[in-house]
């Protein structure tokens, strides 16, 4: 088995973890690979996802940062074969959003946790909601609005009081961010093949979007789907697999 192995700068323990593998084993280019190793936190996770999408190579993270919900413990022996073999695999699709900004129009972007649109100044955002060509709310009021994924559904937008996923629910969950009116809403989940377009009602109100780390000001409007023909597999230790983690935060448990 061919091993690349990737760590954050912004980790120490990042390029600790990388000098003691890179003794240990024979490294390759990610292109290369049978497997990629990354060695960071959930938001280095991220961006690893997001570069190495095309590649179609497992992906099995070592958390060295805070949380680590994407990535497995280090184990003490470091026997990353081994770790690799016995894994479980869950594939893991990411939001493609189509959008249109004040300067820019047809541009697209895709986001493994969540889309989120907030407020770029004091005003509130005025939005209009659309679930497959079908309005459903005429005017939302409030700081914004987010659509995540299983896997993101336990990041911003449980902290903003929308439900946990199981990553074989097929479902997105749609959470308004602090919603003024409809008075009381707190959001919804939809099948995973729907279409969410959200465009806002007033420009003098401009709103501003993230796709996990990346960021675009002023959106007009915009088009959110699950992007079905896109997919990276992630690995997971047998014992703390991916869904058993999302079940825990069901709980409200670590």
């Amino acid at each position: 088995m061919q091993i690349a192995c990737v760590y954050s700068p912004f980790i120490d323990k990042s390029k600790d973890l990388h000098e003691l593998i890179a003794k240990k084993y024979s490294l390759v280019s990610p292109d290369k690979a049978d497997v990629i190793i990354c060695l960071g936190g959930d938001g280095f996770m991220l961006t690893c996802l997001h570069d190495f999408i095309h590649y179609n190579k497992p992906l099995y993270g070592i958390n060295c940062g805070t949380l680590g919900f994407l990535l497995n413990e280090r184990q003490g022996s470091l026997d990353i074969l081994s770790a690799v073999e016995h894994s479980v695999e869950f594939k893991v699709h990411p939001l493609v959003a189509n959008f249109e900004t004040a300067k820019e129009k047809n541009l697209e972007t895709i986001a493994f946790n969540e889309i989120s649109l907030l407020r770029k100044n004091p005003r509130s955002a005025h939005l209009n909601i659309s679930i497959n060509n079908e309005n459903r709310i005429d005017t939302l009021i409030g700081d914004g609005i987010l659509v995540a994924t299983p896997v993101g559904s336990t990041a911003y937008n449980y902290s903003c009081g929308g439900d946990v996923l199981s990553s074989s629910s097929n479902l997105l969950a749609l959470t308004p961010i602090n919603p003024f009116s409809p008075l009381r809403w707190k959001g919804t989940t939809l099948k995973d093949d729907s279409i969410i377009d959200i465009k806002n009602l007033e420009t003098n109100r401009p709103i501003n979007m993230s796709a996990d780390f990346q960021e675009y000001e002023e959106i007009q409007n915009i088009s959110i789907r699950l992007a079905k023909d896109k997919s990276i597999t992630l690995l997971f230790d047998r014992h703390r697999d991916l869904e058993s983690k999302i079940i825990k935060q069901q709980f409200n448990q670590q």
